[in-house]
């Protein structure tokens, strides 16, 4: 639970003070007594509001493509580079968003997929911290990223990612 304080005016107090009554007797509980620490701090023009959390549901592609984090393993034929981390991908179904890691910076962006037809279109951008001999295996997964059209699954844990002349671009398996 997170306690988060906000300065509001007087009529948004009304309005919430309002809303949180009709809230209570609608679910007919009552509300413990006010604490001293919160009456200080509606002297001094805050009010204690509590947040409570709850993470959305996450929801999961059956594609076996997205939804599935993709640890990079190829990029143009050589070998992925740990760095700070390991190269990856991940498409999010929900979002038609792509969050991953060059290995060293952060891969954030969007996507079009049709996967019945197996064709892909990925629009990613990086983050810009350098590390020291990241910055070519950045550039060629940049590079091949912007240039996906196309993917393959072999089995149920490797994709192979194609360019439009079908030159393989990026291999990655399931982590």
């Amino acid at each position: 639970m997170s306690v988060v304080f906000i300065k509001l005016s007087h009529s948004t107090c009304v309005f919430l003070a309002i809303t949180i009554l009709s809230s209570t007797l609608l679910a007919c509980q009552s509300s413990p007594p006010t604490t001293s620490s919160q009456q200080s701090n509606v002297k001094t023009g805050y009010t204690k509001i509590e947040v409570t959390r709850r993470s959305a549901p996450v929801i999961k592609s059956k594609d076996g493509v997205q939804d599935i984090p993709w640890t990079i393993t190829q990029v143009k034929y050589k070998k992925a580079l740990f760095f700070n981390q390991m190269p990856s991908l991940t498409l999010q179904s929900a979002s038609q968003r792509i969050t991953g890691s060059t290995g060293c910076n952060s891969i954030y962006g969007q996507y079009n997929i049709n996967v019945s037809a197996k064709t892909l279109t990925l629009d990613g951008n990086a983050g810009h911290q350098t590390c020291n001999n990241a910055l070519a295996q950045e550039a060629d997964l940049m590079d091949a990223l912007k240039r996906v059209s196309s993917f393959e699954l072999q089995g149920k844990s490797t994709i192979k990612f194609y360019d439009a002349n079908r030159q393989l671009l990026i291999q990655a398996e399931q982590r």
